[in-house]
């Protein structure tokens, strides 16, 4: 038996068993097992710069619930509040708890006095210019239910000479 010098090597994709010939379009090679693939089985992570099989990926990889991009397991953040996945430039760190965007600017808000963060029952907002104060920064005074700061109480309510009421 003669073999033919110019008979192309056939691969096959490792999910599947698609028959593919070297130096086709559909046939990749994954750079976690090394296993062939076709190109209806693999995945670019574009954060690890790897083509990685279905397999490896659902091993290794997580989708980010913000971005939508690919990421090794090692940068995997599971937020405090919805217990989604996201990756590290999608989530802000509070007291060494792991928050997404979205549950940080539902739950927390930065105070304008001093600059630290607080969850937002802890944070007074002014009814009429809309400063956020921590209980601790701010002198906030109460009418009709609505929160004022000094400034704004002081420029819009006046006690009545002779009774004292606003």
């Amino acid at each position: 038996v003669i073999e033919n010098p110019y008979e192309e090597e056939m691969y096959y994709c490792h999910i599947c068993n698609y028959e593919m010939e070297e130096g086709s379009d559909d046939l990749y090679s994954c750079d976690c097992c090394d296993a062939h693939m076709c190109s209806e089985h693999y995945r670019w992570v574009e954060s690890e710069h790897e083509y990685i099989c279905d397999e490896c990926f659902d091993e290794h990889y997580f989708t980010c619930d913000d971005c939508n991009e690919y990421f090794h397991n090692n940068k995997h953040n599971e937020c405090k509040e919805c217990g989604n996945s996201f990756c590290d430039d999608c989530v802000t760190y509070i007291n060494g708890e792991v928050y997404c965007n979205n549950c940080y600017e539902e739950s927390f808000t930065v105070c304008d006095d001093c600059g630290k963060t607080y969850k937002n029952e802890e944070i007074i907002t002014c009814s009429d210019c809309g400063t956020r104060s921590c209980k601790e920064c701010g002198e906030f005074e109460t009418y009709n239910g609505e929160h004022y700061c000094g400034d704004c109480y002081d420029e819009n309510f006046a006690a009545c000479y002779e009774c004292g009421e606003v």
